[in-house]
């Protein structure tokens, strides 16, 4: 894969052009091939993404958790 597809494959995945042609350039000192530094960035990536929407959905299952216990605190005292 040649520098220039490699960055145009950053940049569809939403890189601006001076963070791809930098993320190339890294990979590039480390004689990395682009075929394998593109798997890496987007291995990276997606446990990036993965890791935030599983914060979003464990702080919505928080702040339900929290409905419920106030919800449950109401029914308690209404039934004393």
């Amino acid at each position: 894969m040649t520098k220039k597809r490699f960055i145009k494959l950053l940049m569809s995945h939403g890189e601006q052009i001076h963070r791809a042609r930098a993320i190339a350039f890294l990979y590039n000192s480390r004689n990395i091939p682009y075929k394998k530094a593109y798997s890496d960035y987007l291995i990276k990536v997606r446990t990036r993404r993965a890791f935030s929407q599983l914060a979003k959905a464990v702080a919505k299952v928080g702040e339900s958790i929290r409905a419920m216990t106030v919800s449950l605190e109401k029914l308690t005292e209404a039934m004393k």
